[in-house]
């Protein structure tokens, strides 16, 4: 494992080559790892021990908000990582470190504990959604609804949830919570974008593409927030001619002094 590690820590060092924006990161590492050593790694992670290392390392520092679905189905196909003993270490993490606190983020000048705390946790949450069964998405789904904690947390757990349930039955979980008293709490306009997501994921379902629009025309004509509804009301409406033309829509922004833009599908 410390040989892999260490493989893995010089690729994330790198910048990839040609592509100077693009961060290198653990899971790079991983799946660039050269054939002749992955039937080696593949061994090393039946072991729970070296699992829950792995994931740790996966999402170390702010590495898992860059860990797409794309490249997290490739690791487990490319490791012969199952779903059950991805989901197995991540619920051990969420274990160990959530009777120390759910801390909030305070900046890297914050104590070790606090730091670690809030990087485990949350990069636990995350990948939940590349992996979460039965208990995955029952200790996902306790986190969003405990009042008590940060709306970061929430956030993360809603979202991750979402991932692993059909979309229509996302919607439908998604917009059975969204209260005022939520949106009061948690950063909306992540919530918003998560509800794009849903539309996108929702494809040719249109009675759930309906529901979305007709849902968040609701919540976007009470949205005080200059910001939030214009960029919102602009991905919506490059999205669904539907939500473009509508009264709804036209009256909102007409509030909020912003007249409608034409948009093309």
């Amino acid at each position: 494992m410390k040989k892999m590690s260490m493989v893995c820590m010089t690729v994330v060092c790198l910048a990839t080559p040609g592509f100077s924006s693009r961060v290198s990161t653990p899971i790079d590492g991983y799946l660039a790892t050269p054939e002749h050593e992955i039937e080696k790694i593949q061994r090393e992670l039946k072991d729970p021990k070296k699992m829950r290392e792995c994931m740790i390392h996966l999402f170390s520092s702010c590495w898992h908000n860059l860990i797409g679905l794309e490249e997290a189905t490739e690791f487990k196909r490319k490791f012969d990582v199952s779903d059950k003993d991805m989901e197995v270490a991540l619920l051990d993490v969420v274990r160990e470190w959530s009777p120390k606190g759910w801390p909030v983020w305070q900046g890297p000048d914050a104590p070790m504990d606090v730091r670690m705390g809030y990087i485990y946790l949350t990069g636990a949450i995350k990948l939940l959604a590349f992996c979460a069964d039965a208990k995955g998405k029952k200790l996902l789904m306790g986190i969003f609804t405990d009042t008590a904690k940060d709306g970061e947390y929430r956030l993360l757990a809603i979202d991750s949830y979402m991932q692993r349930i059909a979309v229509r039955d996302a919607w439908e979980t998604f917009a059975s919570f969204i209260t005022d008293d939520v949106l009061a709490i948690v950063d909306r306009y992540r919530l918003y974008h998560l509800a794009m997501r849903t539309y996108d994921r929702a494809k040719s379902d249109t009675q759930t593409r309906t529901a979305i629009i007709a849902t968040m025309s609701a919540i976007l004509a009470k949205e005080t927030n200059e910001l939030y509804l214009v960029e919102t009301d602009k991905r919506f409406a490059e999205r669904s001619t539907e939500y473009a033309e509508s009264p709804q829509r036209k009256a909102t922004l007409e509030r909020m002094g912003k007249p409608p833009e034409k948009e093309t599908k």
